[in-house]
């Protein structure tokens, strides 16, 4: 439960909850003609602050200002503030909802709002609805349109400033690992559970600070700067992109060993045809995914080893990236084997048909010659 004589959790005098939702609208987003096409109402990211020359972001994303929405919630919560939708280029629209934390709020207030928000389902069709009304405004801008069931969440208490003189390093301990978990105050967790929520733990000075777990992150910075929540948000969304390829290549060989398990078509050409297309789509699918982990590899070029290079390679560990672009490559090269033998199934059955035709008319001709 904590020490008791420890000081209690610091108090919010000033912050924002950054709710995420994040969906696959399409296989690719040209970012160019999407801003083009918003006619000056959307803007590229720009990662802001003395600090964000460890990184740089080849593909800046595109960010778009829908103005204030209220969202209420399953257990009466009502969230007011803005919404906004950012496109990332790998085809992934992700809805941000920034609601004002309440002046005096408390570890227990935060774990409360994080609660309610995090299986919401009202708050994900908002966002749902966001996200593909906005892919209908950019509809030439993406190329292979898709409505995925997939999503991704995140939450990000960003705090400016705490209550009492408090600072950033009076954010820890069991009240924090509740706030990131969204437990109760009366919640009681294990040291070893506490360890493991709050160790991404990282400072770049002696007032700022972020600690992110699986899908919740605290943010402490005075200043405002909103650099490490668009980090987290960009990991965010490369985590929903391997999961959808890892979604499709398991739906692809699903369809094939259906498509085996099917009796043959009567004739051989139809046999021949039918696996001719299931390869050429699988093969299709094996090059995108190539494509697409490069991109993943190249989206952020980690120019030094400080702060953000940090928070980068630590939600990319948390979020197991790694785990899933070694599953998506695994998933690839067993579905590039098995095009191949589908190619060799499909050629040796033509290689029949062309026989058994030669020999057809081997026999006709003979026939005609004895007739």
């Amino acid at each position: 439960m904590g020490d008791p004589a420890a000081p209690p959790f610091p108090r919010v005098a000033e912050g924002t909850l950054l709710l995420y939702r994040l969906f696959d609208v399409a296989g690719d987003i040209d970012l160019d003609r999407a801003e083009a096409l918003l006619a000056g109402a959307g803007e590229r990211l720009r990662l802001t602050g003395e600090r964000t020359g460890f990184l740089d972001l080849p593909e800046r994303p595109l960010d778009l200002d829908l103005g204030p929405r209220e969202v209420r919630l399953e257990d009466g919560t009502v969230l007011g503030g803005r919404a906004f939708v950012r496109l990332f280029g790998i085809g992934v629209a992700s809805v941000r909802y920034e609601v004002a934390l309440p002046p005096g709020a408390g570890s227990g207030e935060m774990a409360r709002l994080v609660r309610s928000a995090a299986d919401s389902r009202a708050l994900l069709a908002a966002a749902r609805a966001e996200a593909e009304a906005l892919a209908a405004r950019v509809a030439p801008a993406l190329d292979e349109p898709l409505v995925s069931p997939l999503f991704e969440t995140y939450a990000i208490l960003l705090l400016r400033s705490l209550e009492g003189g408090r600072g950033a390093a009076d954010c820890a301990g069991p009240d924090l690992a509740r706030v990131l978990l969204g437990e109760p105050p009366g919640a009681g967790l294990s040291a070893r559970t506490v360890e493991d929520v709050t160790r991404h733990r990282f400072s770049y000075g002696g007032d700022d600070l972020c600690v992110l777990d699986w899908d919740t992150a605290l943010v402490v910075e005075p200043g405002g700067d909103r650099s490490v929540a668009d980090v987290l948000e960009l990991a965010s969304a490369q985590l929903l992109e391997l999961r959808w390829y890892d979604d499709l290549f398991e739906k692809e060989m699903m369809a094939v060993a259906a498509l085996l398990g099917r009796p043959r078509a009567a004739f051989a050409w139809l046999f021949v045809g039918r696996y001719g297309r299931v390869t050429r789509r699988i093969q299709h699918r094996v090059v995108d995914s190539v494509e697409f982990i490069s991109r993943v590899e190249n989206a952020v070029r980690v120019v030094g080893d400080l702060y953000l290079a940090r928070v980068y390679r630590a939600a990319v560990e948390r979020f197991r990236v790694e785990s899933w672009v070694a599953e998506v490559l695994r998933r690839q090269e067993v579905a590039a084997r098995v095009a191949t033998l589908l190619h060799d199934e499909a050629d040796s059955a033509l290689g029949h048909v062309l026989e058994a035709t030669i020999i057809l008319l081997i026999v006709w001709e003979i026939a005609m010659a004895l007739w």
